[in-house]
């Protein structure tokens, strides 16, 4: 009797893939992905993709008018996400995403 191995890729990744891309979001093959990397697997932000949609989807109100970040500010966004040291996995997941939910809250009051 043959056993089929466990197929993730079925059960996780492409019903993941399938809900993303209806939700908009693109899809880029692990080619298209490494090149935009500069063929480094270890980076996980894209940044000619995120520096022009911060510009274009991000702003702040002030007096009941929205304003663009500017370049610095986008900048030293990125520069904090990039700049998060390693503290093991779920540590590091943690503080990036306190850093990306929270610290915009924290700094409106």
């Amino acid at each position: 009797m043959e056993i089929n191995p466990y197929l993730e890729d079925l059960d996780s990744q492409i019903p993941a893939i399938q809900l993303l891309t209806a939700l908009g979001w693109n899809y880029l093959d692990r080619e298209e992905a490494l090149k935009l990397r500069d063929g480094r697997e270890d980076r996980v932000i894209l940044n000619n993709i995120l520096r022009p949609w911060l510009r274009e989807h991000n702003s702040f109100h002030s007096r009941a008018e929205a304003h663009p970040f500017s370049d610095k500010g986008i900048d030293e966004a990125l520069r904090r996400l990039l700049d998060e040291p390693f503290d093991g996995l779920v540590r590091t997941n943690e503080k990036i995403y306190n850093l990306l939910t929270l610290a915009p809250a924290c700094r409106r009051r």
